[in-house]
């Protein structure tokens, strides 16, 4: 009796768990698709947006991240989904996301984190066209219920051009 009872809650938390992640990814919440690239060189990533940064008189986005972390896919998703923000990107940034899990490109994070902080995933940074660090911060500041304000965000990047 008391194993199909446990069998029985196990196969409902299995089956509800499936249901919220599906439901979660069909309404934008969380893309489906990895947004980080878990073997890409963050040193290289950043000197190819400084390039194309320079070339079209343009700030870098640094977004420091993981495909586990469901705050940094909100994040992700909401700036490719956006049609503001989107355009405000296209236009004014060259975008480049940088996985961070497991200790991966920590010292490219390092370089663009501030000392001392307490530094939580996701963390953005923008840069000139030289590659100098103008701002970091955490995109807290841009939470609202379950995901992130798309204003707050394009206020954040239309102040930092």
């Amino acid at each position: 009796m008391k194993t199909k009872i446990l069998t029985g809650l196990a196969v409902l938390i299995v089956g509800l768990l499936g249901w919220t992640i599906h439901h979660a990814a069909s309404a934008g919440r969380t893309p489906a698709a990895k947004a980080y690239n878990e073997s890409a060189d963050g040193a290289r990533q950043v000197e190819a947006a400084v390039q194309e940064a320079q070339s079209g008189n343009k700030r870098v986005l640094i977004q420091f991240g993981a495909n586990w972390c469901a705050w940094c896919l909100r994040l992700h998703g909401l700036c490719s989904s956006d049609r503001s923000l989107r355009q405000e990107l296209e236009g004014h940034y060259s975008v480049v996301l940088i996985d961070v899990s497991n200790g991966h490109n920590r010292d490219i994070l390092a370089k663009f984190a501030p000392r001392g902080s307490a530094l939580g995933l996701p963390f953005l940074a923008v840069l000139d066209a030289e590659g100098a660090l103008l701002r970091s911060q955490s995109p807290a500041e841009f939470v609202e219920g379950g995901g992130y304000n798309a204003g707050r965000m394009l206020a954040f990047l239309k102040s930092n051009r």
